[in-house]
C-alpha cells in the first residue's frame, strides 16, 4: 500500500488480524474489519497513512513481536501518527500485561487508540479469562484434592 500522509488531518494507521479460518468464517475477516476501520477513520476525519495486516497470527503473541506488530512500531515512531485504528481491542492483546504495557508506552508518545467500553471490556474479560483458568488448575490441584465443591463463587 502506498502511504498516504496528509497535513491537515491527524495521522492514523489501521491493525488488522486474523488468527484462523474460523474467525474469517465467522466475520472477523480482514476485508470486514478493514471496512469497519475505514469507516471508523472517516467519521473521526483520519488520514490513513498506512494498513497492517498480519494473518494466521495469534494475539497471545505480544503485540510488538508479531510481524506486522513490529512494523507497525517502527512506522509510527517515524511518521506523525496520532491514532492507531482496530475494529475490537482483542485483535491487538489477549493479555493484561501487553495491553497495559503498550497502552502505557502509546499514551506516552500521545498516541491514541478508540477509547471507548473496548478497552475496558478487554481488560475485564482477559482478567475473567484468567480467574478461569486459575480456578480450573485448583479444581484440579492436590489442594483440593480435585473436588471442584470446595470452591465456591
Amino acid at each position: 500500500m502506498t502511504e498516504n500522509i496528509i497535513d491537515n488531518k491527524p495521522n492514523a494507521v489501521i491493525y488488522l488480524r486474523v488468527s484462523s479460518k474460523k474467525q474469517f468464517d465467522e466475520g472477523y475477516s480482514i476485508a470486514s474489519q478493514k471496512s469497519s476501520c475505514d469507516n471508523y477513520a472517516r467519521l473521526k476525519k483520519f488520514n490513513v497513512s498506512k494498513i497492517f495486516t498480519d494473518e494466521g497470527v495469534s494475539a497471545t503473541i505480544f503485540l510488538w513481536n508479531r510481524p506486522k506488530g513490529r512494523a507497525m512500531k517502527e512506522y509510527i515512531e517515524k511518521n506523525n501518527i496520532k491514532h492507531i485504528i482496530v475494529v475490537k481491542m482483542d485483535r491487538l492483546f489477549r493479555n493484561v500485561r501487553d495491553l497495559l504495557e503498550t497502552v502505557d508506552e502509546l499514551t506516552s508518545k500521545d498516541i491514541g487508540l478508540p477509547w471507548h467500553w473496548q478497552v475496558q471490556q478487554s481488560i475485564l474479560l482477559i482478567f475473567l479469562r484468567r480467574v478461569n483458568q486459575d480456578l480450573q488448575k485448583a479444581v484440579r490441584s492436590e489442594i483440593f484434592g480435585g473436588n471442584p465443591n470446595l470452591i465456591k463463587i
